[in-house]
């Protein structure tokens, strides 16, 4: 948020420096002789910039979103593997349960805070590899342990497609090419309002002209930025949002978990 205000005010503070310096040294009538010729000029700049940052921030709020319907399904596919877990028999059950919790536990903590950085946590599949451990040794003699078993594969793979499109939309959406580009035309679409300053127009119709065209270029970018850097500014609120709604063990002890000792601290790193 303060990184916002400042790009907005600097924006407001170098708009009207540049249109003062251009009214100074604008002759009488202003740059253009044909001023309809440079508004039409003017509207396929304009238009042009406007298209460009429109299917940009489409690309991006999709992007965004999907990393949202991803972790949900993650979440989802972790409550019905914690509830599967009670079909097997004791111990199994109750150490893939805890596994869950811890598994959770780090997904919140420890992969979404590396997320940010377009990484991943190696303490996630150390909890993956348990599982894969856990279930080689449950006994699977009788119908219900198969089903059982079944329902698990069937769920730890929507728990993996969640997890692998979650990691994978964290990273940035936008290209460096793209982004260039689009400061490059924001940039051309306020240098062209400030052709047409006229020493002969009252300032402040100009400068409102001139911060409206800046505003709306400003605040399409800073739009743009916030979708394609989600994972930076949600990490630490969205999994808390999306995981404790649907699924809440390790946030407090349960019966289900009680049984025996967790493996993992708050972090979900192993103890």
């Amino acid at each position: 948020m303060t990184t916002t205000r400042a790009l907005v005010l600097g924006t407001v503070v170098v708009a009207l420096a540049g249109l003062l310096i251009a009214r100074r040294f604008a002759p009488e009538g202003g740059w253009f002789r044909d001023s309809e010729k440079a508004t039409g000029v003017f509207g396929v700049v304009g238009s042009g910039f406007a298209v460009l940052l429109a299917f940009v921030i489409f690309i991006a709020f999709e992007s965004y979103h999907q990393a949202g319907d991803s972790a949900a399904i993650e979440a989802v596919a972790v409550r019905e593997l914690f509830r599967t877990s009670g079909l097997f028999a004791e111990p199994d059950a109750a150490e893939l349960r805890n596994d869950l919790v811890c598994y959770a536990r780090t997904v919140i903590e420890l992969e979404w805070s590396a997320m940010r950085d377009g990484g991943e946590s190696p303490v996630v599949d150390g909890w993956l590899d348990r599982f894969e451990d856990t279930l080689a040794t449950v006994d699977v003699e009788d119908n219900r342990a198969e089903q059982a078993l079944g329902h698990w594969l069937d769920q730890a793979a929507l728990r993996q497609e969640g997890r692998l499109g979650r990691i994978f939309e964290a990273a940035p959406v936008i290209t460096p090419l793209a982004s260039l580009v689009l400061i490059v035309t924001g940039m051309l679409t306020v240098a062209f309002v400030l052709l047409f300053a006229d020493r002969a127009e009252r300032l402040f119709v100009q400068a409102f002209m001139v911060l409206s065209v800046a505003a709306m270029v400003v605040f399409g970018l800073v739009i743009v930025g916030f979708l394609d850097h989600r994972t930076a500014t949600t990490a630490a609120a969205w999994p808390r949002r999306r995981w404790p709604a649907r699924w809440s063990p390790w946030s407090r002890p349960s019966s289900a978990t009680a049984s025996t000792t967790l493996r993992c601290d708050l972090t979900g790193t192993p103890v």
